[in-house]
């Protein structure tokens, strides 16, 4: 469980009285963080599927094409 509402704050001054707003905000959260680790495996999959391709860059400055793996790919670096 992800503990971003959970640590202790550095100025009192700043604790909320609004219990049913914090856990209202804390279940959703949690929820966010569920729905995130079960896309996870599928995020993972098209990543590697993206590492195994070649791609050609074209630089429209230049006019030269360069050759490159998917691993060093923008779109892979990116994930």
């Amino acid at each position: 469980m992800p503990t971003h509402y959970v640590k202790a704050l550095d100025d009192p001054e700043h604790i909320s009285r609004n219990l049913v707003g914090i856990l209202v905000e804390y279940s959703r959260m949690a929820e966010n963080y569920r729905l995130k680790n079960e896309k996870q495996a599928d995020f993972e999959l098209i990543k590697n599927e993206i590492a195994k391709r070649d791609f050609t860059k074209f630089n429209f400055t230049t006019r030269s094409k360069q050759d490159i793996t998917g691993d060093k790919s923008n779109l892979y670096k990116k994930y």
